[in-house]
């Protein structure tokens, strides 16, 4: 029988990990709404003048204790309407990196 010879590991490249394991993963990560959600929302928080029944509408699995950020959120849209505005003009309605 022929044996084939075994090649030794080749070590990776790059700067070796002293007792690291790497990349740590990201824990948390961003939900991003498009422009014309967003401007869903202000339009209904309009026209019922309550921020509470307009989340719950929107985001009805929202926890508890993420209410008041998503409050803020909200308006943080309605301070910049009008670059929200803008964008759908320009047929952007589902980009999502307008108005963060």
């Amino acid at each position: 029988m022929h044996r084939q010879k075994r090649m030794a590991r080749v070590k990776p490249k790059g700067r070796p990990r002293f007792g690291g394991r790497g990349r740590r993963v990201q824990q948390c990560k961003h939900q991003v709404e498009s422009v014309g959600k967003k401007l869903a929302v202000l339009a209904h928080q309009k026209r019922t003048r309550d921020a509470r029944v307009t989340i719950i509408r929107f985001y009805p699995s929202l926890a508890p204790s993420s209410y008041q950020s998503k409050r803020v959120q909200v308006l943080r849209w309605r301070r910049e309407k009008n670059k929200l505005e803008e964008a759908a003009s320009a047929h952007k309605e589902e980009h999502k990196n307008i108005g963060r």
